[in-house]
Order: structure tokens, then sequence, then C-alpha cells
């Protein structure tokens, strides 16, 4: 996926039309307040859910580090212990 600048959810707002402090850096700008996005309809969800398995969905028959595991199994046995108090 390419990103472009109109991505980031902030205006592009020239040089020129910043505040300037004479010091040769122009400060930042406050991020433009917007109107929330509304929510996506059925359709739109179901093609990011259908890319999304497209792009990912090999990394689910790829085996858990043996790292993950042992954090799984003792996050398991914290909450059987926790649970039978």
């Amino acid at each position: 996926m390419t990103r472009h600048a109109s991505d980031s959810g902030l205006d592009a707002v020239p040089a020129t039309a910043a505040p300037h402090n004479g010091s040769g850096i122009i400060p930042a700008l406050p991020p433009t307040v917007r109107e929330p996005a509304p929510p996506l309809g059925r359709e739109a969800r179901r093609r990011i859910g259908r890319n999304l398995r497209l792009l990912y969905g090999d990394v689910l028959h790829q085996p858990l580090p043996d790292r993950f595991t042992a954090l799984l199994d003792s996050l398991s046995s914290q909450s059987d212990s926790q649970g039978s108090q």
C-alpha cells in the first residue's frame, strides 16, 4: 500500500501560510479539527476483511514461536489459579 501525505489526516499547509517567528524555523501548526468519519458500511467492512485475510492468511498457518507458547501457558496457569480462589 502506498502512503500519501494526505493519508496523515492533516491538511497540507504551504510554508508561506505558516506563522514565522524570525528564527528561520517555522513552528508546528495544530492539527485541523475534523468531523468524525461516518461508520463503514457492511460492504466496505466485508472488502476490508477479505483483503486482510488474503494478505495475512498465511500467517495463521505458521507455528507459534516457543516463547509465545510459554507465555500463553503461563497466563493460562495464572488465570486457573486465580479462578479457583
